[in-house]
């Protein structure tokens, strides 16, 4: 059954608070802990930033670290800010780790070089970094996660249809044909003025994922209720896509997980990979206590 509409409004009201609230804490918590981790935040959208930050404060809470955190100025070159915070991690005393976002080849080279002078751990958040560990999505378990929520809904055998875009879609695309095996329909790189003549042909019911954001916000709601639609979160839209049949599904990261992971990595020396949890969210699940803080990100 359908939640009554004052549901969604009062989650937005209270993100809008905790938003104003969230971005106004400072950067920098209260000394915790002997050891001290540096983090130079992920230029993000949206909320997603503030899910990480709260990530990494509870890790160095159960740790019993500090941690120091830094944000971009505006108007300003993030790379070159990026450089000067590695330099000023490299000549502080007592900062045993750095926690790095996607960056340039050299800001890149010249944390890797910091590193090793203060044998110190390096975290890559994000994207692969030779000679750190990684905190990471994994693709291709993305898609084997939408394709086992919309396995449930299937008969054995149904053909289903793939849209892609760029490699992370086809990463998906394998964990999807993991699950359900080759699509009938695979559409790569079609532009958004061919969708609804691409979806007219497919048979009633029949699943359509839609493996990139601008995919599934482009799809959503294209097929009339004919067809279900399994996307990854398109951002603010995904309520409203959720709530009116838009999507049957999305596939929601987790970025407080993320931060989380990232502050354990770097306390315990972590080397290689650690992938970052999933979760598939629908119109039945979106309400339960676990998904509302992913749906509305804000509310923790």
């Amino acid at each position: 059954m359908k939640k009554p509409l004052l549901v969604p409004l009062v989650c937005a009201a209270l993100s809008a608070v905790l938003l104003v609230y969230g971005f106004f804490v400072p950067d920098q918590p209260e000394n915790i802990g002997t050891a001290q981790l540096s983090v130079i935040l992920p230029d993000w959208r949206g909320t997603d930033t503030l899910q990480f930050k709260q990530g990494i404060q509870a890790a160095a809470e159960t740790f019993g670290v500090s941690v120091q955190m830094h944000t971009a100025e505006a108007n300003l070159p993030v790379a070159g800010q990026m450089l000067r915070w590695i330099e000023q991690w490299e000549i502080s005393p007592g900062v045993a780790g750095l926690i790095l976002p996607a960056c340039d080849s050299e800001t890149a080279a010249r944390a890797l070089d910091a590193a090793r002078r203060k044998n110190a751990a390096l975290v890559a958040v994000g994207w692969a970094l030779d000679g750190a560990a990684c905190v990471r999505d994994d693709p291709r378990a993305e898609g084997a996660a939408l394709a086992e929520a919309a396995r449930a809904l299937r008969a054995d055998g149904a053909p289903y249809a793939v849209f892609t875009g760029g490699a992370e879609s086809l990463e998906r695309l394998e964990g999807v044909k993991e699950v359900l095996g080759a699509p009938a329909f695979l559409f790569g790189d079609a532009q958004p003025d061919a969708f609804e003549a691409l979806l007219r042909p497919l048979p009633d019911g029949c699943d359509v994922f839609a493996l990139s954001a601008e995919l599934t916000d482009a799809l959503a709601g294209l097929g009339g209720g004919r067809v279900r639609v399994w996307g990854i979160d398109p951002g603010e839209a995904r309520v409203s896509m959720l709530e009116n049949g838009g999507a049957a599904g999305l596939l929601m990261r987790m970025p407080f997980a993320q931060g989380y992971l990232a502050v354990r990595a770097a306390v315990e020396r972590t080397a290689g990979e650690v992938r970052a949890p999933v979760r598939v969210v629908t119109r039945e699940t979106a309400y339960l206590s676990e998904n509302v803080k992913l749906m509305f990100p804000l509310l923790q």
